[in-house]
């Protein structure tokens, strides 16, 4: 039975219309035709297909089966052993909880998704109090982020331009971009709240906590 704790995971919110073409972001395409996007500023490539779970999914309903077939289980450092099954993924939106998005990026290695083996997602690096330091003074999943501390924050505000409160116009550097929560492969435990401020936010998008168990999207990263 999958044990349904809530635990934090850092994510990164997403407004509509949030992917847009930049210099340092490259197309190409991949082994089998797919399409790929490269960060000469991160040196990392991201799949082209911003909701790739339901693309596959459309194509062939027998993809999640194939996926807990490559991780039938996933062994959480907090919670210890979770089975990967068919509610951590929803097919109809393409969501996926935090523990199908690690299975997610496991099955698209395993199938040399664009050529590659090495598919994970993003990371988030942990700055200031240990944790998810959510707030308005928070650099990793607060309002306030340092985009060196996250690959998510980097390609959404640094690469894409992201700005505070204003969508940017979409382009065709992705395609099928949701106005979501996207994860990030990095899992932490505890939830940092401090004073509030009465400064806006820097960032009208911003990374968030949400449970391991809770659905939301997954966008995955390869280095180079």
């Amino acid at each position: 039975m999958k044990f349904k704790q809530h635990i934090l995971a850092v994510s990164l919110l997403l407004d509509a219309a949030s992917f847009n073409a930049h210099a340092a972001l490259i197309s190409s395409t991949g082994a089998d035709n797919v399409g790929l996007v490269y960060s000469s500023e991160s040196n990392v490539t991201w799949t082209q297909d911003a909701n790739l779970l339901k693309t596959l999914y459309d194509s062939d309903n027998s993809v999640i089966s194939q996926i807990a077939a490559v991780t039938p289980t996933y062994k959480d450092p907090f919670y210890g052993l979770q089975t990967i099954d068919p509610d951590d993924f929803n097919t109809g939106t393409g969501q996926m909880s935090w523990w199908g998005g690690i299975a997610f990026v496991n099955y698209l290695s395993f199938i040399n998704y664009g050529g590659s083996t090495q598919w994970r997602l993003p990371t988030v690096t942990d700055t200031g109090p240990p944790g998810c330091w959510y707030d308005f003074l928070g650099t990793d999943c607060g309002y306030n982020v340092d985009t060196n501390t996250g690959e998510l924050a980097k390609l959404y505000y640094d690469e894409l331009g992201g700005v505070a409160g204003s969508p940017i116009p979409n382009t065709p550097t992705f395609n099928n971009e949701q106005a979501d929560v996207y994860w990030s492969g990095t899992e932490c435990t505890r939830l940092i709240l401090t004073t509030r401020g009465t400064s806006r936010p820097t960032m009208a998008t911003r990374p968030t906590a949400l449970s391991t168990s809770s659905n939301t999207h997954g966008q995955s990263v390869r280095d180079n």
